[in-house]
């Protein structure tokens, strides 16, 4: 059996794959991607020696590239731009990565605001594996299950209790008014 491609490392959700694959595009470009997977999602920081990336039309290639690939278990994008030798970034976009799905870019840090880096893979921050994505993947649908079971559960008795109340209201007589008008006094 033959070594898995570049692209097939990508489609499983490899964060070194990832990077080789958008260096390819970006490198001729002046920009490098150094990528991570980390808990909420994939970073990707973007690096080019004179200036800051330019955050539009990375982010849209990066995007682009992404959905086709289609990597796996990946659903959340942060994309960082700094020039090479600086700490700061200039610029942060996240969006949802979900393929047919509403993926609108989420948040964005203005150019002139100082923000940290994107974690660097050797940080003590765990890459989180396939089996922590699998396991929170079952976490959430229980969640669903459990909060779709207790909707049903609240419906239920609250349509209980209403037939209880129509049923009572039902037994009793309404009063009717007969005459609005002020009685009349006794003495003319």
């Amino acid at each position: 059996m033959a070594p898995p491609t570049l692209l097939q490392l990508a489609q499983q959700g490899d964060p070194q794959a990832i990077a080789a694959l958008l260096n390819r595009e970006l490198q001729p470009q002046g920009v490098t991607a150094k990528v991570a997977v980390r808990k909420d999602g994939l970073h990707v920081l973007l690096e080019s020696p004179n200036q800051a990336p330019d955050r539009k039309k990375f982010v849209d290639t990066i995007r682009r590239q992404l959905l086709k690939w289609e990597p796996a278990d990946i659903e959340r994008v942060k994309i960082y731009g700094r020039q090479m030798g600086e700490k700061q970034t200039a610029w942060s976009q996240e969006f949802a990565l979900e393929v047919g799905a509403y993926s609108m870019i989420l948040a964005s840090a203005s150019d002139n605001e100082n923000l940290s880096p994107a974690p660097a893979a050797s940080e003590n921050q765990p890459l989180q594996t396939s089996a922590n994505k699998s396991q929170a993947k079952h976490h959430k649908i229980w969640l669903l299950v459990f909060a779709a079971l207790a909707t049903c559960v609240l419906v239920g008795i609250a349509a209980f209790f209403a037939s209880q109340f129509l049923t009572k209201s039902g037994n009793k007589p309404v009063p009717q008014v007969e005459n609005l008008t002020a009685p009349e006094s006794a003495n003319p």
